[in-house]
């Protein structure tokens, strides 16, 4: 569904951390969800928590509209970093997204993931997991009905059933990382290139 981010955030990579250095699940839980994903408030929390502008922002395509940031007291590089900004659908429809990459297992941010929600992701056609909800962060609705939803039925639940979200534990050449991308009642359609 969004696989520019996902081609940017392999680009960008992650250097090779110890695995205790870094909490992947903890980050996108205090940076995304709690946020609800929105990316001015994630970035605000980021300011607010010490973290700064990741030096490998620079390999992102110049027209992105994502910002990059990492925790400097962890080392350089840095260990996690934290992708959040507003992206386009290959359909061009606008929504905001936020990532964490970091040393991690994939099956343990599933699990951490599923725990968090309180509910087992849905399986798309194509087999991969997503946790498909609405509300948050303190009390998810499971919307698993939208788990292979085009653009179009995710912008119609958003208006009837309030913001849609989806996570995912998706693999870059990196390793695993988490996703948060969102459907409010608002959403636009972006110019598609």
């Amino acid at each position: 569904m969004l696989r520019g981010l996902c081609l940017s955030l392999a680009m960008v990579g992650v250097a090779a951390a110890t695995p205790s250095a870094a909490q992947p699940f903890d980050t996108f839980k205090r940076f995304c969800l709690e946020t609800g994903g929105v990316p001015e408030s994630a970035v605000s929390a980021l300011n607010q928590a010490g973290w700064e502008t990741d030096p490998r922002a620079g390999n992102l395509p110049a027209d992105s509209s994502v910002t990059v940031m990492s925790d400097p007291a962890t080392g350089t590089p840095p260990s996690e970093m934290v992708m959040v900004g507003i992206i386009a659908s290959p359909t061009g429809l606008s929504m905001p997204v936020c990532s964490v990459m970091g040393p991690a297992v994939e099956a343990e941010l599933e699990e951490q993931v599923t725990g968090w929600a309180g509910f087992a992701p849905a399986r798309s056609a194509q087999g991969g997991t997503s946790w498909i909800y609405s509300g948050g962060p303190d009390q998810v609705t499971p919307q698993l009905d939208l788990v292979d939803a085009d653009d179009a039925k995710l912008q119609a639940a958003a208006r009837s059933r309030g913001t849609i979200h989806a996570i995912q534990v998706r693999t870059a050449r990196a390793g695993p990382f988490l996703f948060l991308s969102s459907v409010a009642p608002e959403a636009t359609t972006l110019p598609t290139h």
